[in-house]
C-alpha cells in the first residue's frame, strides 16, 4: 500500500521537520483524531499522537504521548491531511 509523506513542523525548532509516512487509513485516523472531542491519544504504526484541543503532540511511548508538539495548530494539519487524501 503507497504511503504518503506528512511534513510538520517541530514547536521548539521551527527549522526541525518531522516527517511521517503514512497510509491513507492512517492518515484517516488521524484526522479523526483532530476532529474528535479531546483529550485523546491514538496509537498509529510506532507513535502515538495526543489531542488536546489547541495541540497535537506526539512520542514513541504513550506515557509521554505529547511530549513533541508541532508548530502548526489542529485545523492546519488537518488540511495537510485533506490535501494528501486529495492526491
Amino acid at each position: 500500500m503507497p504511503r504518503l509523506k506528512l511534513e510538520l513542523t517541530y514547536d521548539i525548532d521551527h527549522s526541525k521537520k518531522f516527517t511521517f509516512y503514512f497510509t491513507r487509513t492512517q492518515l484517516q485516523k488521524l484526522h479523526s483524531l483532530l476532529s474528535g472531542p479531546e483529550p485523546k491519544t491514538s496509537k498509529i504504526e510506532n507513535n502515538y499522537f495526543s489531542y488536546h484541543g489547541s495541540y497535537l503532540g506526539h512520542n514513541t511511548d504513550k506515557t509521554h504521548a505529547s511530549k513533541y508538539s508541532f508548530h502548526e495548530d489542529p485545523s492546519e494539519i488537518k488540511n495537510k491531511i485533506k490535501e494528501l487524501l486529495l492526491q
